[in-house]
C-alpha cells in the first residue's frame, strides 16, 4: 500500500465533512452509485427549464427525473443538451402532444442509458435523507433549507461527485442547476 497515497485519502475524508458557509467544494470521489439502476426509485420524469437567478436566461425542455430513495435521500437528475439552442429549436412547432411523446422517449431512453453522454451532461443534485422535508401535498420528500446539496455527473454507469454546496433556499437550488448546467459551479 503507498503511505502517501492512504494518509492523503484519509485527510480528503476527514476534510469533506466541514463545510463553511456558501463555499463549493471539489471532489474527486467515485461514487460507486447508479441512480437509474433501480427504476423504482425514479418516480417521476418530464421536460422542465432551467432558469438563472436573475431570471433572463433558460434553458428549456430539459429532461429532468426526481430519484427518491427513502434510505437514502432525494435527487432531482437533470440532462442537459450538449448544445442547448440547437436544442430548444428542436421544439418550436411541435404540439403539446408531440412533446409529451418526444419526452417519453427521451426519458426512457435516458434511464436504459440507451440515450446519454454524447448528447446531455447528466447531473444529479442530491440531498441526504437527513435534509429532506417531507411534503404532504406530494408523494415524494423535498429539500429543506439550508442544506447542503451534492452534485454529480455521470460518466457512464457511474456518478461521480464533483461538488457539495450548502444552499440557503430554493432560488440558489434553482440557480446552482443552471449554473451548473452551464459549467460556472
Amino acid at each position: 500500500m503507498n503511505i502517501p497515497s492512504f494518509f492523503l485519502g484519509m485527510l480528503m475524508l476527514f476534510t469533506t465533512h466541514i463545510d463553511p458557509p456558501n463555499h463549493v467544494k471539489k471532489s474527486a470521489v467515485m461514487v460507486n452509485r447508479d441512480f437509474f439502476k433501480d427504476s423504482k426509485f425514479v418516480h417521476i420524469a418530464w421536460l422542465g427549464f432551467l432558469q438563472s437567478k436573475d431570471a433572463k436566461k433558460v434553458i428549456s425542455n430539459v429532461p429532468m427525473f426526481i430519484y427518491e430513495n427513502k434510505d437514502e435521500g432525494y435527487g432531482k437528475i437533470v440532462c442537459v443538451p450538449k448544445d442547448p439552442q440547437n436544442w430548444t429549436s428542436k421544439f418550436k412547432g411541435k404540439t403539446k402532444a408531440e412533446k409529451v411523446s418526444i419526452g417519453k422517449t427521451l426519458t426512457q431512453g435516458i434511464s436504459n442509458n440507451s440515450i446519454g453522454e454524447k448528447d446531455f451532461n447528466i447531473y444529479t443534485f442530491f440531498s441526504n435523507l437527513n435534509d429532506l422535508t417531507a411534503n404532504p401535498n406530494l408523494q415524494v420528500s423535498v429539500p429543506r433549507f439550508p442544506s447542503t446539496v451534492y452534485i454529480y455527473v455521470k460518466s457512464g454507469l457511474k456518478w461521480n461527485l464533483v461538488a457539495q454546496k450548502l444552499i440557503k433556499n430554493v432560488v440558489e437550488y434553482s440557480d446552482l442547476q443552471f449554473k451548473t448546467a452551464n459549467g460556472i459551479l
